[in-house]
């Protein structure tokens, strides 16, 4: 079994999986010193009513925003600074591998502005 020595786990053996990761290292190529900002969620929490149709659509649009931080084994963090439909809705901080100490340093510096942007 090929471990990834950084987070000490099997690596991702899914074609697609490593499509996407070469996908995101050859063209997002962010640097060590950037963060990329991304809603949380496709919209606001969905509410308990909600069909269970739209929450399986839903859930599929979800992953889209959440899958890569996992897939890249890089930290991600939602913020939840924005509401819609008197729902709460988050924005999320994706970091490099191995940053999670500035993501973290970074969200916390942010914070207190963004809470500004509830109910907007």
């Amino acid at each position: 079994m090929v471990y990834d020595s950084h987070r000490r786990r099997p690596t991702q053996s899914n074609p697609k999986a490593q499509e996407f990761k070469s996908y995101w290292q050859q063209d997002c190529a962010i640097d060590t010193n950037t963060l990329v900002a991304l809603p949380s969620a496709p919209g606001a929490a969905p509410l308990l009513k909600t069909p269970a149709e739209d929450l399986a659509e839903y859930r599929n649009q979800l992953m889209g925003l959440t899958a890569p931080a996992g897939l890249l084994g890089a930290p991600q963090i939602s913020l939840p600074v924005l509401q819609d439909e008197n729902a709460p809705w988050g924005l999320s901080l994706l970091a490099p591998v191995g940053r999670d100490q500035a993501l973290l340093a970074m969200a916390e510096s942010l914070l207190p502005n963004l809470h500004n942007l509830k109910g907007s």
